[in-house]
C-alpha cells in the first residue's frame, strides 16, 4: 500500500450563462472558457452537484452534462421545468474515470429549442489517481 497520492479531494467550477455562452440549442464547452480548466487525465470524479442562479427558461429546452464522449456522463436531458431557480442537485453520478481527451472536458447542452434565460453554476469532485 503506497501513501496517499494527493491533497484530497478537488474542486472544480463552471458556469453556464446563456447571455455569456449562448442561448441555441447547441453543445457548449464550458472547460474552453477563459480561466476554466479541463479536468486532468487520471481524476477520478466522485460527484457532480449544481445549482441554478437563474432559471432555464425556453420553448420546452432541456439542459444535459456531459463530455465530449457522451453528452449526458453526469446528467440526462432534464427538461426546463425543473430547472427553476435555486434547484440545486447532486447528480448521483457513478463515479467516473477520465482517461481520454474525451473525458476531460465539461459540456453542457442544451436541447430541443432556444434558450431565453438561464444561469447554473456547477461544483465537480474529484481525486487523482
Amino acid at each position: 500500500m503506497s501513501e496517499f497520492k494527493n491533497d484530497g479531494v478537488h474542486v472544480q467550477e463552471y458556469e453556464y450563462d446563456f447571455a455569456v455562452d449562448g442561448a441555441l440549442a447547441a453543445a457548449y464547452d464550458l472547460s474552453a472558457k477563459a480561466g476554466a480548466k479541463v479536468l486532468p487525465q487520471g481524476a477520478f470524479v466522485k460527484a457532480v452537484h449544481y445549482s441554478v442562479e437563474n432559471a432555464i427558461v425556453g420553448s420546452s429546452s432541456t439542459m444535459a452534462v456531459g463530455n465530449t464522449t457522451s453528452a449526458t456522463t453526469y446528467e440526462a436531458a432534464t427538461a426546463e421545468a425543473t430547472l427553476i431557480a435555486d434547484y440545486a442537485i447532486d447528480t448521483g453520478t457513478t463515479p467516473f474515470m477520465v482517461n481520454s481527451v474525451g473525458d476531460a472536458d465539461f459540456i453542457v447542452t442544451i436541447g430541443t429549442a432556444t434558450l431565453t434565460s438561464g444561469k447554473v453554476k456547477f461544483w465537480v469532485e474529484y481525486f487523482l489517481r
